[in-house]
């Protein structure tokens, strides 16, 4: 069973009196394990399609099953239970709490799944651990380089042990450099601890690490393709 399956998927927004097609009759197969990137130019679709892999949008028609259970039929509350436990979020933008240090905003969705204090410090230090960023957990974000607030948004994306980690643009506002060490912790997290990881970029390049790269074009996928350049 696929960890992943989407089924005939749409998703049109209503602007004015005219219907946008952001995603247009899209079969996506996802499996445990896999490193994924998909691939597309500005307005293609590749970020809506994140956006209803991690439960963030409902699709507008189609089917989306998550483990084998049809995600179209759950509650609010089965919907935030599966963003919380079962699947990791990493943006461009970071989306760190300024008036939190390191740790405690690593550590927030543990607070949100019932996790005693002692042990969301204990499991927010080991997330920070496979970040490689132990040595500035009590420091705030507004104290830390573009790369490193990038790393504490992975330790809070892998801090409750996901199924998948859905990453958008996550090099964006990077120099090539650090970049080349996120992907690279994204690499490690995928090899090491066997995260499915899946990857929307725009870049070519960053693309170019995963095992399976993905074209969005207009709404729909244009290529689905193993890639034999992927360095995992």
């Amino acid at each position: 069973m696929p960890l992943i399956e989407l089924k005939n998927i749409s998703k049109v927004y209503r602007l004015g009196s005219e219907d946008v097609i952001a995603l247009n009759n899209v079969n996506l197969v996802i499996e445990r394990g896999e490193f994924i990137s998909i691939i597309g130019p500005s307005g293609s679709g590749k970020s809506t399609l994140m956006h209803i892999l991690g439960c963030l949008e409902s699709p507008s028609d189609g089917e989306y099953y998550f483990d084998g259970i049809n995600v179209r039929d759950f509650k609010d509350a089965e919907l935030a239970y599966l963003r919380n436990r079962r699947i990791g979020f990493v943006f461009q933008n970071y989306n760190l709490l300024p008036q939190y240090n390191v740790l405690s905003n690593v550590a927030l969705p543990l607070l949100y799944s019932g996790v005693d204090g002692r042990e969301r410090e204990k499991r927010a230090i080991e997330a920070l651990k496979s970040a490689n960023l132990t040595h500035r957990n009590r420091h705030r974000p507004s104290e830390l380089s573009g790369g490193e607030r990038q790393r504490v948004a992975i330790a809070r994306a892998i801090v409750n042990s996901p199924d998948i980690l859905l990453a958008d643009e996550p090099t964006g506002n990077l120099d090539q450099k650090v970049g080349k060490e996120i992907i690279s912790l994204f690499q490690n997290l995928n090899k090491e601890k066997g995260v499915t990881v899946v990857l929307v970029t725009h870049d070519l390049n960053v693309a170019n690490v995963a095992r399976r790269i993905i074209r969005i074009l207009d709404g729909r996928i244009i290529e689905d393709k193993e890639n034999s350049c992927g360095s995992i």
